[in-house]
């Protein structure tokens, strides 16, 4: 099977590896080919667009539940690769009527990126120690917000994300913020770029409908407890609520 949504760079290797397949698939990797960066659509692309970050937080950190972050590193002996993960775990976090915000006092050269346009990641060094990554994401009419990615299940990549986080343990490779920006190796570099634009490093591609979703209070905030603005992926059997075994933190309050 090919798979042609994440860029048409990607393409072109394919095109090289399924030359001696059936003249169907063949046809299928031609055209997209054949196609420029320029004439790439975002509904083509699988990639949420700007208008669905133009939402409330709230649903919009609920609805990133499932999606996919695609980190693309571009080496200087111009090899490409590709590392996802399954977005299983995220924080809401709002503007002025949201005390544990970053925004709730206003805008600041750190945290601007909560103030631009939607649908922009929004990187912070975080503790002296690690990175947090987020989009942005609000509705029209307010000024500021932002989704923190709290956990990944590992997609692609995951051989390169075990080097960079210096573990085998694939549960523990991305199960936290911190975990994940290293192993997906995401940086202040990133701060600011459009992940609705899949030639970017940073983006977020359409994944899987959640089967089921569970809220909580945030993880470290003294202020604002009683949001429950915390969403993780769930699934359901005859036992009851299953959490995905990826999550930061088991613990649900």
């Amino acid at each position: 099977m090919i798979y042609i949504s994440p860029n048409c760079y990607i393409v072109i290797d394919r095109l090289l590896y399924y030359r001696s397949k059936t003249k169907y698939l063949l046809f299928k990797v031609v055209v997209v080919v054949s196609m420029s960066y320029d004439n790439c659509k975002d509904d083509f692309l699988n990639i949420p667009n700007q208008g669905f970050y133009y939402r409330s937080t709230e649903l919009v950190a609920k609805e990133l539940l499932g999606q996919k972050l695609v980190r693309i590193i571009r080496k200087s002996n111009n090899k490409i690769y590709r590392l996802s993960g399954l977005i299983v775990e995220t924080e809401a976090y709002g503007f002025d009527e949201d005390r544990a915000s970053h925004a709730y006092r206003g805008l600041t050269p750190r945290n601007r990126s909560m103030f631009g346009e939607a649908g922009h990641a929004y990187v912070y060094f975080t503790y002296g120690n690690y990175y947090c990554v987020n989009v942005s994401a609000r509705s029209s009419e307010v000024k500021a917000g932002a989704v923190l990615i709290r956990a990944l299940q590992p997609l692609e990549g995951v051989h390169i994300m075990k080097i960079l986080r210096n573990t085998d343990d694939e549960l523990a490779l991305s199960s936290g913020p911190g975990k994940l920006t290293q192993a997906l190796r995401i940086d202040k570099s990133l701060d600011g770029q459009d992940m609705t634009n899949a030639r970017t490093q940073l983006h977020i591609e359409y994944g899987i409908k959640p089967q089921r979703i569970i809220s909580s209070s945030r993880v470290g905030i003294r202020e604002a407890r009683e949001k429950k603005w915390r969403f993780i992926l769930a699934s359901k059997d005859e036992n009851g609520d299953l959490v995905s075994r990826y999550v930061s933190k088991k613990k649900i309050d």
